[in-house]
């Protein structure tokens, strides 16, 4: 479902992505936020251990948390969802106001497939957090797109837009929301703004959409 590297920008997208390697079997530690569950002795004290190492490398809990999510999306790449998902719940645990390890767990869900409400749970906690990226517009936007929903796709599409107007694939996801509800005009359009903004697009998609329509 979800490609961190084909599909979702530089990080995002909606293309074919169903050759993304699946989790096959998910523990509590596969799950965000450890799935809620109350820890042992042996994890709390691993987690102790977690914050303590963080600080004896000079990071506060906040800088560790953002390196803990660039790992995870490195993991999320190889295809190793239950890695990645470690990873960003180690960077919620550094600190849960961290709203880019809460995108990584909706990818991720997003990715396992089978629960869709909780994918959007995880998507909506992420875009409500401070400082996230709007790449998390964009994978939001682009998981909208994959179930339907296309005029919220284009809604959350533009909300990056207006936060960082560069922002990797949001015209893209606009120009799939538009295409997906017969608007050849405008989809043709935001095609175009994609490849000015070097958007990834779907192979051969802008003859498709544009056809002969005048520049």
């Amino acid at each position: 479902m979800f490609n961190r590297l084909a599909c979702i920008s530089a990080l995002m997208l909606l293309t074919a992505c169903s050759t993304m390697p699946r989790a096959t079997s998910i523990g509590v530690t596969d799950l965000p936020m450890y799935g809620g569950a109350l820890k042992t002795s042996e994890q709390k004290a691993a987690d102790e251990e977690l914050i303590r190492r963080t600080m004896a490398m000079g990071y506060t809990r906040e800088q560790g948390s953002d390196k803990s999510v660039e790992l995870g999306w490195k993991y999320f790449a190889q295809g190793d969802l239950a890695t990645a998902m470690k990873r960003f719940n180690q960077a919620w645990l550094l600190n849960p106001e961290n709203g880019n390890a809460f995108h990584g767990f909706a990818v991720v869900a997003a990715q396992r497939g089978g629960n869709t409400l909780e994918a959007e749970r995880l998507f909506k906690q992420a875009i409500a957090k401070p400082n996230v990226t709007t790449t998390a517009f964009v994978d939001y936007a682009r998981f909208l797109n994959m179930n339907g929903r296309f005029n919220e796709a284009v809604n959350f599409a533009n909300q990056a837009l207006t936060r960082k107007q560069d922002t990797p694939n949001a015209r893209s996801q606009i120009s799939y929301s538009y295409f997906s509800m017969m608007d050849y005009e405008r989809a043709c359009i935001w095609a175009r703004k994609a490849v000015e903004n070097q958007d990834h697009l779907e192979t051969n998609y802008l003859p498709k959409v544009c056809g002969n329509r005048p520049q």
